[in-house]
């Protein structure tokens, strides 16, 4: 349909699509003059949407008048309805009446002709379809053949539950192949990677070094989605390896440690080898997979023995800003592979039983928490799992700066609950992280 990103168009592009091409409304297209707040326009807007989402996707541009599906002028439209912003409108019309949520993109061209803007929606096939429209109390699925939208019948809206069961089912038996997906197995969070992780301490229980991997995959996994051992890619990752918040001096990826591999390239940062050593320890390694997939596999910073006690401890202000880091290096690049969709994270942890927690931040700018085994904290509370992991998920055109903040402050709390601790120590009471403990953050 176009050439170049949503956010990229502009009214001239629009103008060929109208007055020079006058694309007609089809499977992938449909015009709209203008919205209502009526429980008809309503009806119909969201029949649209849905019927995008139901099929193939599409666009639905508002502003266009049209004759018998051909575009005839771009008349533009107000932007408010019901009182409201036209785009605060449809986001609260779309989810007040659409099960489940839909994603979509939206793009606002004003400077038309009596202060009228044109409305951009751009509706992805859904992965979770179907999605029921439930106005007024009735459930109705709808979806787009051609140039009109149907309510959908028996068999297709199988097939669409079908479709979402294959996503699904995919992305579990992917986490499957890494030893991601049930933390009960004795190989949880074991990978060729991983398995090279240096540590500095062991947990009580295992023979096998702690390990941390922080995961970021796409809802959607395609197979080729991007060709992560490109020149323009490498270029990238150049260009970005650090700057990132809480620590803009941490190199995310050490780029001049490359693996190549059919799925993928992976980025380790080798501890120099030592004589007779036949095999390379990691630092820490970054894989990126042709799929969307990132993961940051971790050990040597984050735990660590206690230098008296020779107890294993877990550095909380690492573990955190790692994840920051991580987080946001992991938004930047889903944008430059144009990938704006649900992105899950996962933490898997393993071989982490009867480990404590430490590495606290400030608790304000006079005091400090006690780290474990000190003189008044001699029995720390200790992680009781053996291995654990927890997920969340987001969407990466919503995350702003306050979201990340958000979600970063909510991981803080469950890491520190999964090692024993009911109080987040890694923020101060002003809600800052503190800085100084990650100015040593990686090499």
């Amino acid at each position: 349909m176009f050439q170049k990103r949503l956010a990229e168009l502009t009214i001239n592009d629009i103008n060929n699509l109208v007055s020079i091409r006058r694309e007609r409304e089809n499977l992938y297209l449909e015009y709209k003059s203008n919205l209502s707040n009526s429980n008809r326009d309503k009806k119909e807007f969201l029949k649209d949407v849905s019927g995008f989402a139901n099929a193939g996707g599409g666009f639905l541009l508002i502003g266009i008048e049209e004759n018998k599906g051909v575009p005839t002028n771009i008349c533009g439209t107000g932007g408010e309805v019901g009182n409201q912003k036209i785009d605060e409108w449809i986001n609260n019309v779309l989810i007040s009446n659409l099960d489940p949520k839909i994603y979509y993109e939206l793009k606002i061209i004003t400077g038309l002709k009596d202060n009228k803007a044109l409305i951009i929606i751009h509706i992805p096939e859904s992965k979770k379809k179907p999605h029921m429209v439930t106005l007024d109390n009735r459930n109705n699925y709808f979806i787009r053949h051609n140039t009109s939208v149907n309510a959908a019948t028996h068999i297709e809206v199988r097939e669409m539950f079908e479709y979402s069961n294959r996503i699904t089912n995919k992305l579990e038996q992917f986490l499957k192949t890494r030893n991601m997906f049930d933390e009960n197995d004795y190989d949880f969070g074991q990978t060729d990677n991983s398995e090279h992780l240096f540590s500095r301490a062991n947990s009580e229980s295992s023979t096998l070094p702690p390990i941390l991997k922080y995961s970021f995959m796409p809802r959607y996994l395609e197979d080729n989605r991007v060709d992560v051992a490109s020149k323009e890619m490498a270029e990238w990752i150049e260009e970005n390896s650090k700057g990132f918040n809480p620590a803009p001096h941490v190199e995310v990826i050490k780029k001049w440690n490359k693996i190549i591999t059919l799925y993928g390239v992976t980025y380790p940062d080798i501890l120099p080898r030592k004589d007779g050593q036949e095999v390379d320890y990691y630092y820490h390694y970054v894989e990126l997979l042709n799929n969307g997939y990132i993961e940051s596999g971790h050990s040597y910073y984050i735990f660590y023995n206690h230098r008296e006690k020779k107890r294993p401890i877990i550095h909380l202000t690492y573990t955190v800003g790692l994840f920051w880091i991580m987080l946001e290096f992991a938004l930047s690049y889903f944008k430059r592979i144009n990938y704006f969709e649900e992105v899950i994270f996962q933490l898997s942890s393993a071989n982490i039983k009867g480990i404590a927690l430490g590495g606290f931040g400030k608790l304000s700018d006079r005091e400090k928490w006690y780290e474990p085994y000190s003189w008044d904290f001699e029995k720390p509370p200790v992680c009781r799992h053996e291995r654990f992991k927890f997920n969340e998920s987001f969407l990466v055109k919503n995350m702003n700066d306050d979201d990340i903040v958000n979600v970063v402050k909510e991981f803080s709390k469950k890491i520190s609950r999964a090692f024993g601790e009911t109080c987040d120590k890694c923020f101060s009471k002003e809600g800052n992280i503190d800085e100084g403990k990650l100015n040593y953050l990686l090499r």
